[in-house]
């Protein structure tokens, strides 16, 4: 997660994974082009089975498109989430006042010898946990982003901006 603006009005911040998306799209080539040469070899059986597999990877590779903006405001006392996947644009609005901190989800590796994932997340005041990006990153800068949203909420909640 990347910090875009931090001013003492606005804070704006967006995760964009693109390294998955790229990831996704060379797999999704790879397996069609596998597909149209099996279907040419007339390998019926084994190109249906690679259809179906390129369709879920394609259903799969839908999630993995998700770009999120978090856009903290004092003036309107608001955050606006907006998240951007292949074919739609959704917004959602959350009264500054109602966010108690933000927060790290850790999930640890299957494997000792790997480093966990992180997922941000805002505590709100009426106890849940309101997860900001649709999957778990090793993305090193998701600690850097909580303490900002952290620093910029305590300094708007000790202005009175929140209240």
């Amino acid at each position: 997660m990347k910090i875009i603006t931090h001013t003492e009005d606005t804070l704006v911040l967006d995760h964009n994974p693109w390294g998955v998306a790229v990831a996704m799209t060379v797999t999704m080539s790879v397996l069609s082009l596998i597909t149209i040469v099996l279907f040419w070899q007339a390998e019926i059986k084994a190109g249906m089975f690679m259809l179906i597999f390129a369709f879920a990877c394609a259903l799969a590779m839908r999630s993995a498109f998700t770009r999120t903006i978090l856009s903290f405001d004092a003036f309107s006392k608001n955050l606006t989430i907006y998240r951007r996947k292949l074919h739609s644009i959704n917004s959602q609005n959350i009264a500054l006042s109602d966010i108690d901190k933000a927060i790290m989800m850790e999930r640890p590796h299957r494997r000792v010898d790997r480093n966990p994932t992180y997922l941000i997340a805002l505590a709100l005041h009426d106890q849940t946990i309101h997860p900001m990006m649709p999957f778990y990153s090793q993305d090193s800068r998701l600690h850097t982003a909580a303490q900002a949203i952290n620093s910029w909420l305590s300094d708007i909640d000790s202005a009175g901006v929140t209240h």
